[in-house]
């Protein structure tokens, strides 16, 4: 009797649960200050459905009672214990009601996810008492965890499977890598070109008791890729043990892939997958089929033609913050991933530093779910790249808070992907943490990672597996050697495991079916778009409103950017004499101009401030290109140009010049002044210079500097009301080989400086690229809107009166221009996106006169 009465009651509890669960999975996300309460209960209730299914458990009482006390002040909405001063009779059912009507009562149960729904949104005028229920509710969670499991005592969850994980992929790691360095240039292109594969770090196994397997996607024709190839062929290669790597006459026979054939073989897309086995003789890959492959996963039934997209861009987006209250099981998994491929690649040579949010990159895939296709990104499928270039790492030579700096990094990177936001994006919240200019510091990310998690993660109500392993990345002591003792990879291996990777390891397995992820950003088909098929068309573009194609240049850039310059640009019957009074007066600062181009001027438009010379000139052809991109932009302004460079390299005399030069286009009257170039250091006489442009309501351009990540944003660019504009490529994403980090709490704008196209008087191509590029570009492209606002059909307007010439006004509107399409924290600037706003204007003249009421709603706004 008592035995039946045990399987009642449990069945009784798990009725109740399941239902709480499944009302919980209808709740939309919703808006909360406090985003780890809802995984901390979601959490709890799979672990407790899991320990009350395990037949080996004798289920004593008390638990139960402790369990089931918790789903009725759930149900309730809230924290207080009510379970004892029920009616003490001997049916469950009749001591808790409210889980008894739960599961067949319809108007009970809108009840409870109202009371849901309330705890877990910041109800209005509630805020301060809805979280102190939450913090209640927290202690009860921990518990009734701590009450059921046995690691009571620790707080940490048990694995399911007792066995530590054995295998070790250090040496198939180093195997692979050396293979790969053979193999990675591209014959078939003129000059070297380098093949960098991407490994999947979720895909790696062992095959047999002496080799493993590797998941790889190669580029597809890396010789006819222009910056990042996203055509991809994906490939299993098996390693073995041990490799003599050597040369060999028998390349081309037995299936041997020799080096110079490589790249034709991984482009040939013929095969859904590519199975390669690397030959213990000399290192060389062998194609072999699939049968061979036992344990081969079908990872991504087509290459997915997709550019890798950074960890960064799916936290700045927001992607990991808006996630379904139940679906915290993604960042664990990303979590778990990380924590075990760091652990395994630690001393690799695919690992020679650290990872970040900028190398862990992820791609769109096709994936067969409920007899569908879904299109989206899948957060346990990770991607690290696999230079064969060699990259060392700093962590011995600059200065570190941490012992071991792969490990501090993946703290960082955890603490990140846990508050669903980039580090550097508290920089407003906590600016003690920055430099007085708002760059980072050496030591920023990882000491602001170490406060937001002791503020934001340590004792708040978060799972304590997750918690704990984040803690032990920032404590370089658990992993050092015992005092007096050598550096031992096996201990600092064992280290890692034990307190990183196994509390996520156990956590995530409590999971059901742990493999099986949704996807972010999803869309739905019948079927796998065919081979060769771009994110455009399979409509899943980053930003919706900036199709980016397999292969786009600067001319489908420009091509655009000329369907809205024909709406600016005033016909014959749309100018007037006051119009052609007030042309556009542009002053270009750089290396002079050739005589062979010709200019809108006035008298004296052109001064040379390096020789005093009358005669026109420019050595290097940085100036003459900077007056032919503004050309490019806006028709016929009023060109003035000022020698400020010889070459394009600064020296001693060149900021005084510069500053010189400014006082000299500010006499002249210019509506704007371009200056394509910067400095290190700032220039005092600069500075006075441009305050008096600036009190002459002169708009200043300037580039942010070419030098990458390596150092700050140039003077005179860094200046607050000056233009600084920063590069992007022609598909609108950031030039990451030319910009600077960029800067914060200040617009970051950015526009096409990657790739560009000219030509020389006989026709023949060439290209150019850089922030001086860019800002030649975007004060072309200010002109225009400035000429249009000159023009009869914006004067007639009642908004008249508004310029859009000033810093403020001209920067509201690159922000609104930009807004959609942000990319690591740079203000894409997207020009034709004005076109799209005047869908329901008719007429030529119905689209100038709502062009004028955006950009004046704009600027005044």
């Amino acid at each position: 009797m008592a035995y039946h009465r045990a399987t009642e009651n449990l069945e009784f509890a798990l009725q109740a649960l399941k239902k709480l669960q499944e009302l919980l999975e209808d709740i939309e996300p919703i808006e909360s200050s406090n985003r780890v309460f809802p995984a901390l209960l979601n959490s709890t209730l799979v672990q407790i459905e899991l320990w009350l299914q395990d037949d080996a458990i004798a289920i004593k009482d008390g638990q139960l009672l402790k369990i089931l006390s918790l789903l009725h002040c759930l149900c309730e909405g809230s924290p207080k214990n009510t379970w004892r001063t029920l009616f003490p009779s001997s049916r469950l059912q009749d001591r808790f009601p409210s889980l008894a009507k739960l599961p067949r009562d319809p108007l009970y149960q809108k009840e409870v996810i109202a009371n849901l729904r309330n705890l877990l949104s910041d109800a209005k005028g509630n805020r301060k008492a809805v979280e102190r229920s939450r913090i209640k509710f927290a202690g009860i969670l921990q518990d009734v965890t701590n009450s059921i499991f046995s690691a009571a005592s620790t707080g940490v969850i048990e694995p399911m499977v007792e066995k530590m994980e054995e295998e070790d992929f250090s040496a198939h790691v180093n195997i692979l890598y050396d293979v790969l360095t053979r193999y990675s240039i591209c014959h078939d292109a003129p000059s070297d070109v380098e093949i960098i594969p991407k490994i999947s770090l979720k895909g790696y196994r062992k095959h047999s008791q002496a080799g493993s397997s590797f998941d790889v996607l190669f580029p597809d024709h890396p010789h006819q890729a222009s910056g990042d190839s996203y055509r991809w062929q994906n490939a299993v290669i098996q390693v073995p043990a041990d490799v003599s790597f050597g040369d060999n006459d028998m390349a081309g026979k037995m299936g041997k892939i020799d080096y110079h054939e490589f790249c034709g073989t991984i482009s040939q897309r013929q095969q859904e997958q590519l199975f390669l086995t690397v030959s213990r003789k000399d290192g060389k890959f062998c194609k072999d089929s699939s049968e061979k492959f036992d344990s081969c996963q079908q990872w991504m039934w087509t290459a997915p033609d997709s550019q890798g997209i950074p960890l960064r861009t799916l936290l700045e987006h927001g992607h990991l913050r808006d996630l379904k209250l139940t679906q915290t099981k993604m960042q664990t998994c990303l979590l778990y991933l990380l924590a075990k491929g760091v652990w395994q690649f630690y001393d690799s040579k695919l690992m020679p530093r650290e990872w970040t949010k900028d190398t862990v990159e992820f791609l769109f895939e096709h994936r067969e779910r409920d007899q569908e296709w879904t299109l989206g990104v899948f957060l346990n499928q990770p991607l690290v790249s696999a230079r064969s270039s060699s990259i060392q790492s700093n962590q011995e030579t600059r200065r570190q808070p941490h012992r071991y700096p792969k490990i501090l990094a993946l703290g960082v990177m955890m603490v990140e992907i846990l508050l669903g936001q980039c580090i550097e994006s508290y920089g407003d919240e906590y600016p003690t943490y920055f430099a007085p200019d708002g760059q980072p510091m050496p030591l920023t990310y990882s000491a602001l990672a170490r406060h937001l998690y002791e503020t934001k993660l340590k004792g708040k109500s978060y799972v304590k597996n997750i918690v704990d392993a984040v803690e032990a990345c920032f404590n370089d002591v658990l992993f050092a050697p015992t005092p007096g003792r050598a550096e031992a990879p096996d201990q600092l291996r064992d280290a890692m495991y034990q307190k990183v990777v196994r509390p996520l390891e156990s956590y995530f397995s409590m999971y059901d079916d742990p493999e099986s992820l949704d996807p972010l950003m999803q869309s739905i088909s019948s079927k796998p778009e065919g081979v060769g098929n771009s994110e455009q068309d399979m409509g899943t573009e980053y930003h919706p409103k900036n199709p980016r194609p397999n292969h786009i240049s600067s001319s489908n850039w420009f091509d655009n950017v000329d369907k809205l310059n024909e709406l600016l640009r005033a016909r014959k019957q749309e100018r007037d004499l006051e119009y052609e009074q007030r042309k556009v007066k542009i002053a270009v600062l750089d290396t002079g101009i050739s005589p062979h181009i010709p200019v809108t001027s006035e008298d004296g438009w052109y001064r040379d401030f390096v020789e005093e010379a009358d005669s026109v000139r420019d050595i290097s052809g940085h100036g003459t290109d900077t007056v032919r991109l503004i050309y490019k932009l806006v028709e016929d302004p009023i060109i003035y140009v000022a020698r400020v460079f010889e070459t394009k390299e600064a020296n001693e005399g060149t900021a005084e010049r510069v500053a010189q030069a400014i006082r000299w286009a500010t006499n002249k009257g210019v509506d704007i002044i371009v200056m394509a170039l910067g400095f290190h250091e700032e220039d005092r006489n600069i500075k006075a210079a441009i305050r008096s442009a600036i009190s002459h309501n002169i708009l200043l351009f300037a580039g942010a500097g070419n030098w990458s990540g390596h150092d700050k944003v140039a003077f005179p660019a860094r200046l607050s009301n000056v233009m600084c504009i920063f590069a992007t490529d022609p598909g609108n994403k950031n030039s990451r080989d030319l910009n600077p980090p960029p800067r914060l709490r200040q617009y970051n704008f950015a526009v096409l400086g990657e790739g560009v196209e000219m030509h020389r008087a006989d026709g023949s191509p060439y290209h150019i690229g850089g922030t001086s590029v860019a800002t030649a570009i975007a004060a072309g492209f200010a002109a225009s809107l400035l000429d249009f606002s000159r023009q009869p059909i914006c004067r007639g307007n009642e908004d008249s009166t508004v310029d859009i010439c000033g810093y403020d006004e001209m920067s509201k509107i690159f922000a609104r221009l930009s807004e959609d399409y942000r990319d690591n924290n740079y203000d894409c600037i997207v020009p034709w996106h004005l076109w799209s706003l005047l869908s329901n204007a008719r007429s030529r003249e119905a689209k100038r006169r709502k062009l004028w009421d955006v950009l004046t709603t704009w600027a005044t706004g």
